[in-house]
């Protein structure tokens, strides 16, 4: 059986990563309409401004996914002979390993 290459899965993982995030940010400034800030009794926020907020705050997120991607590429390009799916699939596992990760460092934290 070939192994895929460790470049072309992580490549892919990587690239599933910006796909969906640019993607959300896309979806998030596009889908709001005219906003004003007229009668807001706080502060206010443009889509745009509230989507460059939210990558700030999930920054560590998206860098915890990053690195849980390129760990993975190697053990999933060994297993696999095609790069696109291994690399499909160290983005989809990345998510929960994150999230769960993210769940233990709140636990220890409290």
């Amino acid at each position: 059986m070939r192994e895929a290459s460790y470049r072309t899965t992580a490549l892919v993982g990587l690239g599933w990563l910006v796909t969906v995030v640019t993607a959300v940010i896309a979806g998030a400034v596009q889908s709001a309409g005219e906003q004003t800030c007229d009668d807001a009794t706080s502060w206010c926020l443009t889509p745009g401004e509230a989507a460059t907020l939210g990558l700030t705050l999930a920054s560590p997120v998206l860098l915890a996914m990053i690195i849980i991607v390129l760990v993975l590429a190697g053990p999933f390009a060994r297993r696999l002979p095609s790069a696109p799916l291994a690399g499909t699939l160290t983005a989809v596992v990345a998510v929960p390993v994150a999230v769960a990760l993210g769940g233990l460092v709140l636990a220890v934290a409290r």
